[in-house]
């Protein structure tokens, strides 16, 4: 009710923009305090809430539609139009980052074979048939042949080498899960070529196994090694889809509200 009575205000001339901004704050705040309770709830928690990017995108509605009916006072009818596009901007762009965000799950799920950045599980793959993968937590993960399923469980430290995977694991990785700890009890040599893994007692014997290799070993954590392969250029592309059109669209709005205010001086002037 409040918001029906903020917007049928608002293109009324002769009352102030604070009026209908009130109605519009009010009606947010009443309607929506249950809604943004539980979507702060949900995402403090780790969680994705749609109410708390609507909720976002009210506030900036709210924000920015005010801001333009400060500026463009005492310009007459010729205002409500930016008014209301300021209005539709912030829920254009919620719209605008679906689609691109859809659209970069679909690449690299589809075509790079990677995660889609966000929930409760990770992959990527690594340059000779094998990939990483979490799920839950980020500092230990899995080493398999890439679309198998199954493989070497617990890798907290990992470097790739040519066709060489070197590493260190926690044999107890499942009791630890839930334990912030960077033990590791075993270490590991996989040849890519042939698949074969050999599995090293101690540190000594995995720097032995590198000599002979020719390695100059140096394990990093495994979600190193995965940002490291995960991240591609088409993900800077996507980033930068997400951003620029609405920085466009801010920019766009401002010269929209220069140029009525410009327009409004000559014709005082005149």
């Amino acid at each position: 009710m409040l918001l029906a009575i903020g917007f049928g205000l608002s293109k009324v001339e002769t009352i102030p923009a604070w009026a209908s901004l009130s109605l519009y704050i009010g009606a947010y705040l009443f309607g929506g305090f249950y809604t943004a309770k539980e979507a702060f709830e949900t995402v403090i928690k780790g969680g994705f809430e749609i109410d708390f990017l609507m909720l976002v995108a009210a506030i900036g509605a709210a924000i920015l539609g005010g801001i333009t009916s400060f500026l463009t006072r005492g310009l007459g009818e010729p205002r409500l139009p930016v008014i209301r596009a300021a209005r539709l901007l912030p829920f254009a762009y919620l719209i605008w980052a679906g689609i691109v965000f859809a659209g970069k799950a679909a690449v690299n799920v589809g075509l790079l074979h990677r995660d889609i950045g966000t929930g409760d599980s990770w992959y990527a793959p690594l340059p000779n048939g094998y990939q990483i993968s979490f799920v839950d937590v980020t500092d230990q993960g899995t080493i398999e042949v890439a679309g198998s399923g199954s493989g070497l469980n617990g890798v907290r430290l990992l470097q790739v080498s040519g066709p060489y995977l070197l590493g260190a694991v926690d044999t107890h990785w499942f009791e630890h899960s839930s334990s912030n700890t960077d033990t590791v009890d075993s270490y590991f040599v996989i040849d890519t070529h042939t698949r074969k893994r050999t599995a090293e007692p101690d540190l000594p014997a995995l720097k032995s196994d590198a000599l002979h290799l020719g390695v100059s070993l140096h394990l990093e954590p495994i979600y190193t090694v995965y940002s490291r392969y995960r991240f591609t250029w088409f993900d800077v592309v996507a980033d930068c889809l997400l951003v620029l059109p609405p920085l466009a669209a801010l920019i766009a709005l401002g010269v929209w509200i220069t140029r009525l205010r410009r327009n409004r001086q000559i014709a005082t002037t005149t």
